[in-house]
């Protein structure tokens, strides 16, 4: 271990975390590698590493290079999986840059096992009300939802109501979630009893981009159960809000609520 490597690898990490956060993503990329290559020469295999391999993956992802992203990301998983333990806390963000991944390029069948075991680490080793641990509620509901796995989605989806108690959200995030899950099972009573208090909790939030397309997909379930008549307020009131959200300067996070307890 040379200490002279490792002072080096940390400027360059600190680089290049400034550089993503500007979304210099190409030059980002570079800083992370340098940072890794300085790291591994220092500490050799070490979770740390891992780590920054996977931060690089992440921003390859952003870049849509996303053969060079994935070999980045399995490399640096197996690492980490050397290292810690197989339900470690720190394995979650692996999983879920690997299961994000395959998210992207509709590969859902790739991306569930990913997003499933991001979801059982963390349902583990957070609260159930965690940020993390409701974004990978959503991640696996989706991925379930998009294989046509819809009961299994409302399953996943289901767990995570019992854990919120924001009147800021999210909530309202998975009411809208499973009204659509519902609404693909024919379960009509179901689907608009979540629609209606999804489009409530999104109203109180002011979230007026999300409240537009969870008010225009209401007004299209009124339509597919032969209620046209009755869906037009609705989309009236979807263009409103789509049209007020241009000035809209909230923040666009879905679970807002959440951000204090990250």
């Amino acid at each position: 271990m040379t200490t002279t490597d490792l002072y080096e690898s940390e400027a360059l990490l600190d680089q290049a975390r400034k550089a993503a956060n500007k979304r210099q993503f190409s030059a980002a990329a570079n800083l992370f590698d340098q940072a890794a290559k300085r790291r591994e020469k220092a500490l050799g295999e070490d979770v740390s590493v891992a780590q920054i391999l996977d931060e690089l993956g992440a921003v390859q992802i952003a870049l849509g290079k996303f053969d060079e992203a994935e070999k980045t990301l399995t490399g640096a998983l197996a690492m980490a999986e050397k290292l810690l333990y197989a339900g470690h806390g720190l394995l979650v963000p692996f999983c879920q840059h690997l299961a994000d991944l395959h998210i992207l390029q509709k590969k859902y069948a790739e991306a569930e096992p990913f997003a499933a075991r991001a979801l059982e680490i963390s349902e583990k080793t957070l609260s159930g009300e965690h940020r993390t641990t409701l974004l990978n509620i959503q991640r696996l509901g989706l991925v379930q939802s998009k294989l046509d796995k819809q009961a299994d989605a409302e399953k996943t989806l289901t767990k995570a109501l019992k854990h919120i108690d924001s009147p800021l959200g999210p909530l309202e995030e998975f009411k809208y979630e499973l009204a659509m899950l519902f609404q693909a099972q024919g379960k009509t009573a179901e689907a608009e009893k979540a629609y209606k208090e999804a489009i409530e909790g999104l109203e109180y939030r002011t979230n007026l981009p999300r409240l537009a397309e969870c008010l225009t997909s209401y007004a299209e379930f009124l339509k597919a159960n032969n209620r046209g008549s009755e869906a037009e307020p609705f989309l009236q009131r979807a263009k409103t809000a789509s049209e007020n959200s241009r000035d809209w300067h909230h923040s666009p996070d879905i679970f807002p609520s959440t951000l204090l307890r990250a």
